[in-house]
């Protein structure tokens, strides 16, 4: 068209339409990304006001040229394995799959808990968001406060040695720190002595018994049972004695740990003897009635 360089006004206006390139992104660094920090996008045709997004998360655009935004991230919670990308208008790039640093566990604190549990205990390490699970064996220890490197959380009621702590981030599970729950002690036990028969309550007071389904008790190997009446507690257990004789070990068993102690069985009492004479050249069939 001869219109199309001229500036007179026999020529009328026209309007054509440009299609811009969408943005490309070619590398982020660092990688894999922390949860909270400045990362670097390298690419082309980003504009000039770019947005850019990590799966559900807005990374804050701290400055952008064509080729290069530098953005920062703020406790991220993405799941593993999202995709980054650059919005510039209407247009955005194709998705750029990220990952971010694994959490590790460097220090647990203190490593010896009640076995009641709920206590606080300490995580220092790297990589922990508002997101981040702790777990304590296979229970949750609910988080009371945190940082990008210390967690406190509180400990759940266990029992046993060397239960692996770990934590959850972003879907990436870190390298595990054992705790252990403290051992059990008996403090005292009643009756002082049992029935030979057996078949008494039989009240143990201590610390550190755990929970029913964790604990077992045995009177000179024999099960001291669970039945009408009984209860199994962390602090005290009473359960059924069984039969015996003399002096016989108490255990109970939590877990890998135990704690033991004698307790006695009655002495023989004789009530009485029938009958009381017998022939001088034996062979008289006597009866004796007593207890234990």
């Amino acid at each position: 068209s001869r219109c199309f360089f001229s500036r007179t006004s026999a020529c009328s206006a026209a309007s054509y339409a440009v299609n811009r390139l969408p943005p490309f992104v070619a590398t982020v660094t660092p990688s894999p990304l922390p949860l909270s920090g400045t990362i670097t996008i390298t690419g082309t045709d980003f504009g000039i006001s770019p947005t850019v997004a990590i799966g559900t998360d807005t990374c804050a655009v701290a400055s952008s040229t064509h080729t290069q935004i530098r953005c920062n991230l703020t406790n991220a919670t993405a799941t593993a394995g999202p995709k980054l990308t650059v919005t510039a208008g209407n247009q955005s790039s194709r998705p750029a799959p990220v990952t971010f640093v694994a959490p590790t566990v460097s220090q647990l604190s203190p490593s010896v808990v009640p076995a009641a549990g709920l206590v606080p205990i300490t995580l220092i390490g790297a990589g922990f968001s508002a997101s981040t699970v702790v777990t304590v064996g296979s229970q949750p220890c609910p988080a009371s406060s945190f940082t990008p490197t210390t967690l406190i959380c509180q400990a759940p009621p266990g029992v046993g040695r060397n239960v692996a702590v770990t934590t959850i981030t972003n879907g990436v599970v870190s390298n595990a720190l054992a705790l252990n729950y403290a051992a059990p002690l008996i403090a005292d036990v009643a009756p002082a002595a049992l029935p030979t028969a057996g078949n008494v309550a039989l009240t143990i007071n201590g610390l550190n018994f755990g929970a029913a389904n964790q604990g077992l008790v045995t009177l000179g190997g024999r099960a001291c049972t669970q039945g009408p009446g009984s209860s199994f507690g962390n602090g005290q257990i009473i359960c059924t004695a069984p039969q015996g004789e003399g002096s016989s070990e108490l255990v109970v068993t939590a877990a890998d740990q135990s704690a033991s102690r004698a307790v006695q069985y009655l002495a023989p009492t004789i009530d009485d003897v029938q009958p009381q004479l017998g022939a001088a050249g034996g062979g008289t069939l006597i009866t004796i009635t007593g207890q234990n």
